[in-house]
């Protein structure tokens, strides 16, 4: 059910952008003519195939990554908090060398005085650009996400505060997927 309502609320988004633009080309476009029903038709279709196979996608890999489908896996925003049984200073050496370490991690600030590291990382797509509409996606979002971990000294252990999201605005989660790469960052 989760799958359905993800998909669905996907397309609700895109079909309430195609409806502005069509009311905007209707009313502006062509004020005072009928523009013939095909192209926004088939316009209509290309996007909903579009949206509906990304989607459809990115449920596929997160069920791959996370073997379950809810509302926390199919975030794009991911956030998780980690005890690790070292001292804070050890613990932020550990996770600056992991973060490093990540495929594609780029513009890696770490600071050690207040045990925060950020970095870029580079958003390889999992199909290779072999889906449909692909460029479209590519033209859309930048093509990063980011990484934010910050070391919070406990006892005689680190709490890690780990937070992976793409390196766009949140309104935008409701028209593009991630294709699971934020989680697979958080795992």
């Amino acid at each position: 059910m989760t799958s359905f309502f993800f998909i669905l609320r996907t397309a609700i988004a895109w079909a309430a952008v195609y409806f502005a633009f069509l009311i905007f080309s209707l009313t502006v476009v062509f004020p005072h003519s009928s523009p013939p029903p095909e192209p926004f038709l088939l316009m209509a279709l290309f996007l909903a195939s579009f949206v509906v196979s990304s989607a459809f996608s990115h449920l596929r890999r997160v069920r791959l990554i996370a073997n379950q489908l809810n509302a926390g896996t199919l975030a794009y925003r991911q956030r998780r908090q980690i005890e690790i049984p070292f001292e804070a200073g050890e613990a932020f050496d550990i996770v600056d060398a992991a973060i490093r370490e990540l495929p594609g991690a780029e513009q890696v600030e770490s600071a050690r005085d207040s045990l925060q590291v950020r970095a870029k990382i580079k958003q390889a797509s999992p199909y290779k650009n072999h889906m449909p509409g692909n460029w479209l996606m590519n033209w859309f979002s930048s093509r990063s996400n980011q990484i934010l971990a910050t070391v919070t000294p406990c006892d005689e252990t680190g709490s890690v505060t780990l937070i992976c999201e793409p390196d766009r605005p949140a309104w935008t989660d409701w028209f593009l997927v991630d294709d699971g790469t934020n989680l697979e960052n958080a795992e």
